[in-house]
């Protein structure tokens, strides 16, 4: 009963003030966010999402709702919301807003793998986001926590040769320079050394005539290793462009709906 009184009184507003009713509806859910009452807020915006799938607020909405998973740490339910903003975006702002936001939500899981790959391919595809800072951070830290030193130790250097000015950079410098990270599973990058062109491949031997089990193991080793090689190569080559581009003195929606989220705050 108290829900019909309630959708009433947005309908009726929303008529006094000229407004559809999937807009005061979509009004109503946002002032309980703004007002941090995240629980009532969320089910506002699933009722929303349920009943007005065809509306213009729909990718909005989905959007609050995965921020309001994420603030109240459902890393999971945040994850599945970003998805489907991804798969439902109308432009690349939202389907941009929509990967990074899966890629904290990974990140916060600790799923180093899809953390690792989801903020490399958003550092790779957009570059110019005032946020690929960020992503590049999280790519290396992502990538160190799974023992992938190389591919760390690339996505910091070119953080700090492309974004001199970035928050994370003094952050990314101590990775570099072997500073131990209290993060629990994260180790330091002391030592970690990757060839600085694709001549300095190492040579390989990769004669199987010996006929042992052995020789044709190691062999087999030494050929994923020069792969793994070629593949930081490329990976390296595709980022140096980022040190030619200069970031975007506008901000993005990506600012205001995942860098500063305040994760700690206490739900209503």
């Amino acid at each position: 009963m108290r829900a019909i009184s309630v959708l009433f009184i947005i309908f009726f507003s929303g008529c006094i003030y000229g407004l559809d009713l999937d807009e005061a509806s979509f009004n109503f859910a946002e002032k309980l966010y703004l007002q941090k009452k995240y629980t009532n807020s969320l089910a506002e915006f699933s009722n929303f999402i349920d009943k007005f799938p065809d509306s213009a607020y729909y990718n909005k909405a989905l959007l609050y709702k995965s921020k309001v998973y994420f603030i109240l740490k459902d890393y999971i339910l945040s994850c599945s919301a970003y998805k489907a903003l991804e798969n439902n975006a109308a432009n690349d702002n939202d389907r941009k807003t929509a990967i990074f936001g899966e890629g904290e939500s990974y990140y916060r899981m600790k799923d180093w793998s899809n953390a690792a790959l989801t903020f490399k391919e958003f550092a790779l595809k957009y570059k110019n986001s005032p946020v690929s800072h960020a992503a590049l951070y999280y790519a290396g830290r992502s990538y160190e926590n799974l023992n992938r030193y190389p591919e760390a130790r690339i996505f910091f250097e070119c953080l700090i040769s492309a974004y001199p000015e970035s928050s994370y950079y003094r952050e990314a410098l101590k990775e570099l320079t072997g500073a131990v990270v209290v993060t629990n599973g994260v180790a330091e990058l002391t030592n970690v050394v990757i060839y600085s062109n694709i001549e300095s491949v190492p040579a390989v031997n990769f004669s199987t005539n010996s006929g042992s089990v052995q020789q044709g193991e190691r062999d087999k080793k030494q050929q994923e290793e020069v792969q793994r090689y070629m593949e930081l190569i490329e990976l390296k080559e595709k980022l140096l462009d980022l040190k030619e581009k200069a970031i975007n003195e506008k901000k993005d929606i990506l600012y205001e709906t995942n860098i500063v989220t305040n994760t700690d705050e206490n739900t209503n």
